[in-house]
């Protein structure tokens, strides 16, 4: 058998140049960047994109799908920048005891978007856990 690897974990971050840059010149150079939360989007435009992009790495994402509670950055994300937030979490999987889990101790998928639509971070731990996600 050959090497599965896996994808678990993908941010945004300020590209290398301006890393070690102050905020204000951070600002400054980012400027030139377009923006993850502009031109604004609705919530419904974001959750399609969220979903497409879920439907194609989760294989049994239909089973799934309901399941994935949504949490907004801000009371009412309409026209502002936010973060728009999808996780799933498999709480009945148990881990073996004397083990713990380095941020949470169950298979757990999240996704979150800007309020332009564009992402920000995926985290998936599915694969890291034996046995079959349950749904």
């Amino acid at each position: 058998m050959g090497t599965r690897h896996q994808l678990v974990d993908i941010h945004v971050r300020y590209p290398e140049a301006i890393q070690e840059l102050s905020t204000d010149e951070r600002k400054s150079q980012c400027s030139q960047y377009s923006s993850l939360y502009a031109p604004t989007k609705i919530q419904a435009q974001i959750e399609t994109v969220a979903m497409d992009y879920l439907s194609r790495d989760v294989p049994n994402f239909d089973q799934i799908r309901s399941q994935f509670v949504y949490k907004p950055s801000k009371d009412n994300p309409v026209n502002v920048a936010a973060a728009h937030e999808w996780i799933w979490q498999d709480t009945s999987y148990k881990l073996p005891d004397g083990l713990t889990g380095d941020v949470y101790n169950y298979p757990t998928i999240r996704i979150i978007l800007s309020s332009g639509g564009k992402l920000l971070h995926y985290f998936n731990s599915v694969g890291l856990f034996q046995g079959e996600i349950s749904g």
